[in-house]
This record gives structure tokens, sequence and C-alpha cells, in this order.
């Protein structure tokens, strides 16, 4: 193992299970949970716009996957925004109280849990980038032909 390859991999454990996630849960106690699920939905769309920008997919608007592709992008996105939007009737529950809301330091801070929710969601679309070019530059050492991980000659 290369001293590159390394850095890759610790590159990828430091960016999902530790500022991913620590972020995303930070920005899911300051934000409403419409927002969260918003940019959820919103995540594999940007993660397919990254990954068009870098290269990793190739987009041609007169081939008819090309334009699934896309299609199906818009939708995507356009419905995670309609839903995140959406704002449905209260739900009351028996088991609410003022008191509990108080003792559990919850507090609402639109402005910096957005921030954190947004550094979540371009961080995993960068591990997902980070994780298209590791397979692509690591070799697969078990096969005879020197083949990659993920070879574009084989897509």
């Amino acid at each position: 193992m290369t001293m590159g390859i390394f850095l890759q991999i610790l590159a990828l454990g430091v960016l999902e299970p530790g500022l991913d996630q620590n972020l995303l849960y930070a920005g899911s106690k300051q934000t409403p949970a419409g927002f969260l699920s918003c940019m959820a939905g919103v995540r594999p769309a940007l993660t397919f716009i990254a990954a068009w920008i870098f290269s990793l997919e190739t987009v041609r608007l007169n081939q008819r996957r090309s334009q699934a592709k896309l299609i199906g992008t818009i939708i995507m996105a356009g419905g995670a925004i309609i839903i995140g939007l959406y704002s449905g009737p209260t739900i009351s529950s028996s088991f609410h109280s003022d008191v509990r809301e108080q003792e559990s330091g919850l507090k609402e801070d639109y402005i910096e849990g957005s921030t954190y929710v947004f550094i979540s969601v371009g961080l995993i679309c960068s591990l997902h980038h980070f994780i298209g070019k590791s397979c692509y530059e690591i070799p697969c050492t078990s096969c005879p032909y020197g083949v990659r991980l993920l070879d574009r000659s084989y897509h």
C-alpha cells in the first residue's frame, strides 16, 4: 500500500463517520425536520451533478440514457424541494410538554444549523467523489490483467 492510497482511505474514513454525521446531527438539532429531509432528498442530485462536473459521469444530451439521467435529477431535486417546503398540519402529542423542551437544551438557530447541514451535504458529495476516484486509482492486484477497480473501459 502506497502512502497516497493510505491517505485516500484515511480521508474517506474522516469524511463520512467523523465530519458528515456529526455536522448532520448538529444541524438536525437546530433546523426544522422539513429542511433536513429536503436536503437529504437533494443529496443524490448534487452527487450526480458533482460527478458530472468532475468527469466521473458522462452526459451526452443527444443520447436517451443521458436525457433520462438529467430529467430524473431535475424531478428528484424538484420533488425534494417541494416536499421540504410543504408544511402539513401540526400533530399534537399527549407526551409533548414545554418543560421537556426547555430541559433538553434544543435551540433553534436556523443560520448555524442550516450551515451545518449544507456542509454535511457537501461532505457527502465529496465522499462519493473520493470513492469514485479511489476506485479508478487503486489497482486490483488479484486480477492478472492489471485491471483497475471500476475501470472505465468496461462501462
